[in-house]
């Protein structure tokens, strides 16, 4: 009889508690010949976003790495103890003993986004270059509903709750985060269910979906 893997299945429910904003990165994207930069930025704002599908169905998406170095980087700001553990943290717990098998996707269209325009470092780094003006999206009223496995048995719900928690209030996600310090992009844990010993299947993500459709 084969060995059965299993794991615990939070399905996590996210909402924000301050607008949202990606960077994707546009340097990479075709040159216009001619094009004066602030021209190309304007033209190129909506390239900010991650996009999962088109038309109608298509959504707006959290990217996987993205949201786990939050987590990450709320387990370590925390400081919470491992009980049994006077030294030890959660971080290396939530950066190796949770895994997110699909997508995270939210309740946002692409058409929901609205142009911000900062002045902002040319290169993308603080204090280096001139500053110029750059448009990005951003949304409001944003929210996700997303499973993540929980690998490793010494997170309870409690702990993963409260770490999550943390991770939204004092992180954030996307571009000008508190991590960075920003205001955008805090979120709150709306619901956590929570589903012990089920068996880890191969995932298959909604973008792998729609290619093979």
């Amino acid at each position: 009889m084969a060995f059965q893997l299993t794991a615990t299945t939070a399905i996590v429910e996210i909402e924000g508690i301050s607008a949202y904003s990606q960077s994707k990165e546009t340097e990479s994207l075709p040159v216009v010949k001619g094009e004066a930069p602030g021209d190309r930025d304007i033209r190129l704002w909506k390239e900010h976003m991650h996009v999962l599908g088109t038309g109608p169905d298509a959504r707006i998406t959290i990217p996987v790495h993205g949201f786990h170095q939050c987590l990450i980087s709320g387990a370590k700001y925390s400081k919470i103890k491992i009980p049994g553990e006077p030294r030890g943290t959660w971080t290396a717990k939530f950066a190796a003993g949770i895994s997110f098998p699909e997508e995270i996707i939210t309740n946002q269209h692409p058409d929901d986004a609205k142009m911000e325009t900062i002045y902002a470092n040319a290169k993308g780094q603080r204090g280096i270059g001139t500053r110029v003006l750059r448009r990005f999206p951003v949304f409001y009223n944003w929210a996700a509903k997303f499973p993540v496995l929980v690998l490793e048995p010494r997170i309870t719900k409690d702990i993963f709750e409260e770490i999550v928690s943390l991770s939204g209030m004092f992180v954030g996600i996307g571009r000008f985060r508190p991590e960075n310090t920003g205001h955008l992009g805090r979120f709150s844990v709306k619901s956590l269910e929570w589903r012990e010993n089920e068996a880890i299947t191969a995932a298959k993500s909604k973008r792998r979906e729609l290619l093979d459709a």
